[in-house]
């Protein structure tokens, strides 16, 4: 396959500010070409409810107090955080909400889309349910 569209892309947006390998992995990661350089035709939308993206650890606990999170809208990350406490989260699991994670991606300046987020069975929140050891979504910043 000939990469000279992909030469030509890489040419035009080197004029821009934004890296041209970045702006690529930015098109690649919202679908809207895939990883040959093919235009899709759609974008990857997120299907959730909420992502978290932040979370506050409860003072000697295994709990997360505070989730700070998106509020995906028409499928996309949204920019407002809200602060949900943890009997709200687990309100939301309980009553089906898709939640999953988000982590900032700093060189592509965008978010990223995380694992799904799920009540283990001894009612922890975690991204893998045989974790069942504590609160785990990973490796999110934290706030206080």
């Amino acid at each position: 396959m000939n990469k000279h569209w992909l030469d030509e892309l890489k040419e035009r947006l080197a004029n821009e500010v934004v890296d041209p390998d970045v702006m690529l992995d930015r098109l690649v990661l919202s679908g809207i070409i895939d990883d040959k350089g093919q235009v899709t035709g759609h974008l990857i939308r997120w299907d959730a409810d909420f992502a978290i993206a932040e979370i506050r650890l409860a003072a000697d606990t295994k709990q997360i107090d505070r989730f700070r999170c998106l509020n995906p809208v028409f499928g996309m990350p949204g920019t407002e955080l809200r602060v949900l406490d943890r009997d709200t989260m687990l309100g939301y699991l309980k009553a089906g909400k898709k939640i999953i994670t988000a982590e900032w991606d700093a060189r592509l300046s965008m978010w990223r889309q995380g694992p799904l987020v799920q009540l283990s069975a001894n009612a922890w929140i975690v991204c893998d349910p045989k974790d069942d050891n504590g609160d785990n979504v990973g490796h999110l910043p934290t706030f206080s």
